[in-house]
């Protein structure tokens, strides 16, 4: 018996794509053999898929391991408590890394009896979990390259810095020290904060005033508009970018961090005039309008000239009618219609990943409410043609509101 692995995944791929294997044998003239497909993450075997052989192509069989895959992604959206830290949290949650071992099984026609052998191949794979932007002939690998930003942000651009968090995220190199500065109107190039080796593999940053406002002689006053962020690694690897922060106290921006494309968080601030409705639904029942009691039933509008005993439709102890609807509940569902700033054309295009993203959370004091983006279409705009233009989304909470249950 032996197995000869022929096709695995591209290192890197996503794992929202098919992630095919495929192997042939020499038992190919056996009708009963099956190829072995045993799934291991962690060193633990999670699936064991037995597949035969095509029979158009007798030697061969194909098994896809997404499915199976993709099963295994957590959450990962960890964000520290306090809201002073600039590396929020690190994660290798963003890809999964899972061995396939092949073998083979079949009946023996002498006894009648399975006859495995297991484990023959091994081969590991990384995959992300992330999708890529465009089907490109077929290439799935969405692996994004060490120290960079992953994003689609135009970074080129000054984006506004709010008071809470502000997540950008970023792939670290591997093994290396990392330094970030941040550089404000009057500062010195030596302030800055410094990021040892943490472990993860996807590193979280959160640039919003609050962590800026920890620079020792830094900080922020009203002449520090503009903000330079330095990164930089012990291998030469180096960036940087603007970032502007928010003054400008006329509206409440609105915070909504999501799950871009790379499988990665990152913060959208809404920086115009954003609005809160409430839809509300009651949910109740007919009742009479009167009620039984000791005394004379009462009509409405009362007639002295008719009398019925033992009912009357309010009390006359209190003067209060009777209610003709009885209401169990109501209910109370959040929604916002969000408004940013002008947008670049570039901004825009990146912004298609927010509609387009499963995972989009919403802050309000400091907590991160899961919101539901109501838009179902982006519609691509063009500076050349559309001038000035910004992007209005509308979301709905997932969590309802409930009135006293009656």
């Amino acid at each position: 018996m032996s197995i000869i692995v022929n096709q695995v995944p591209q290192d890197g791929q996503s794992a929202h794509f098919p992630l095919w294997h495929s192997v042939n044998t020499n038992l190919y003239a056996d009708p009963t053999l099956r190829c072995v497909f045993d799934i291991y993450i962690g060193g633990v075997m999670v699936y064991r898929a037995k597949v035969y052989t095509r029979p158009d192509m007798t030697i061969h069989a194909f098994y896809d391991a997404s499915p199976i895959i993709r099963n295994h992604f957590a959450r990962y959206f960890l964000p520290a408590i306090t809201n002073t830290s600039f590396l929020s949290w690190d994660s290798n949650g963003y890809y999964i890394e899972y061995q396939v071992k092949y073998g083979e099984e079949y009946i023996s026609a002498t006894t009648g009896l399975p006859v495995a052998s297991y484990n023959q191949h091994t081969t590991t794979h990384r995959v992300y979990n992330g999708y890529p932007e465009h089907l490109q002939g077929g290439n799935m690998v969405i692996m994004p390259a060490a120290f960079s930003l992953l994003t689609d942000r135009d970074m080129d651009q000054w984006w506004m810095a709010p008071s809470y968090h502000n997540f950008i995220p970023f792939r670290r190199t591997p093994g290396s020290n990392f330094t970030m500065q941040v550089v404000g109107t009057g500062w010195t190039a030596t302030q800055g904060y410094f990021v040892s080796n943490s472990p993860g593999d996807l590193w979280q940053f959160n640039l919003s005033q609050a962590t800026i406002n920890t620079i020792p002689n830094g900080g922020l006053d009203d002449d520090d508009d503009i903000l330079n962020i330095f990164f930089s690694d012990n291998l030469f690897n180096s960036l940087s970018f603007k970032q502007k922060v928010w003054c400008d106290k006329r509206y409440d921006p609105v915070c909504v961090t999501f799950l871009n494309r790379y499988g990665a968080y990152e913060t959208m601030v809404f920086g115009l005039v954003s609005k809160r409705a409430i839809d509300i639904e009651e949910v109740g029942y007919e009742a009479s309008a009167f009620q039984f009691a000791t005394a004379s039933i009462i009509p409405n509008p009362p007639d002295t000239s008719f009398f019925v005993s033992t009912a009357r439709n309010y009390d006359p102890a209190t003067k209060v009618y009777y209610p003709q609807r009885k209401s169990s509940f109501k209910k109370q569902a959040l929604s916002y219609v969000l408004n940013s700033d002008n947008l670049t054309e570039k901004n825009y295009l990146w912004l298609r990943q927010l509609i387009a993203s499963p995972e989009v959370y919403i802050e309000r004091g400091g907590y991160f409410y899961p919101v539901m983006i109501t838009d179902n279409r982006w519609e691509e705009k063009k500076s050349k043609t559309d001038k000035v233009f910004n992007l209005t989304l509308n979301i709905k909470s997932f969590d309802n509101i409930y009135s006293q249950f009656q």
